[in-house]
This record gives C-alpha cells, structure tokens and sequence, in this order.
C-alpha cells in the first residue's frame, strides 16, 4: 500500500497489490486496486494480466456475468498481442 501511495501510476505495483488482496481474501480492495489500473497508462499485457484478475475477483465475488466478460477482454487482449507479434509490431 506504501508502494502504491508514492507510485500509484505504477501498474506493477497495481497488479501485484491486487494479486496480494485477492490471495488474501480481500475481494473489494483488489477489485479497488484493478479500478485504479484502469485509470492509468498499461501496456497490453499488463492490462491482459489486470482483466485476468478482475475475472477471478468477479468469480470469487460470485459475479459471474463480469468473469466471463473480463475473460472475454483477456482473450481479445491475448488474440490482439499474438497478432502483433506474427505482423513484428511492438506495443
């Protein structure tokens, strides 16, 4: 949380954090953490990874129409990073 403070555009630090919230049961503030991600600058595999934690917190919270949505926008992410690296294009 400290990290977070000084460096809150840091989006390392914003997945780790909300890793380290969903690891410990704490659903409301990884979902809190993603939602600051979401405001700031992410290259695509970091906003992959955040729509992956996102998911496993809506599924966690029971919330299973926002999981399969997330997954949905991982997957697009994904299907979008692999098409860059077959074309040589960087993010």
């Amino acid at each position: 949380e400290a990290g977070l403070g000084r460096n809150p555009a840091n989006a390392s630090l914003l997945l780790v954090g909300a890793e380290l919230r969903l690891k410990a049961g704490d659903l409301a503030g990884a979902r809190a953490i993603l939602g600051r991600a979401g405001k700031g600058e992410l290259t695509l595999p970091e906003r992959q990874r955040a729509e992956e934690l996102l998911a496993d917190v809506a599924e966690r919270s029971g919330d299973i129409e926002g999981a399969i949505l997330a997954r949905a926008r991982s997957r697009l992410i994904a299907k979008q990073l692999h098409d860059m690296t077959l074309s040589g294009s960087s993010d």
